[in-house]
């Protein structure tokens, strides 16, 4: 990890990475950003250092690096982020049932299709 990296990860919490060149993506950043702020996230696009760091080429889906450096992305995301939010956390709640994952997925990849 280059230093300029290194220094802003060490000083902040997880990244959210999301699809710099989506309307509908940069708009939901825009409007989460304070709240998930709030939490100890940050926020990047997928097409800004850290994001083509972390996740290079990727543009389908948003992508979480967690502190540990582990990334996961899509409808997984989703459900780390929820974790961290009272209101959300029924969606981790059906993420952790497994019975619901494939269906959360699809759901995931919908809207990323036609957004």
């Amino acid at each position: 990890m280059d230093r300029i990296l290194q220094t802003s990860w060490e000083s902040t919490g997880p990244w959210i990475l999301y699809d710099g060149e989506c309307r509908l993506c940069r708009a939901g950043a825009a409007r989460f950003a304070p709240l998930l702020h709030r939490r100890g996230f940050r926020l990047a696009a997928l097409q800004s250092p850290v994001g083509r760091y972390f996740a290079p080429g990727a543009a389908a889906e948003m992508k979480l690096v967690m502190r540990d450096l582990r990334v996961v992305g899509g409808a997984a995301a989703i459900a780390e982020i929820a974790r961290r939010i009272w209101w959300a956390r029924p969606i981790a709640w059906l993420w952790d049932l497994r019975l619901f994952r494939p269906a959360l997925t699809h759901g995931y990849r919908w809207v990323a299709r036609h957004r």
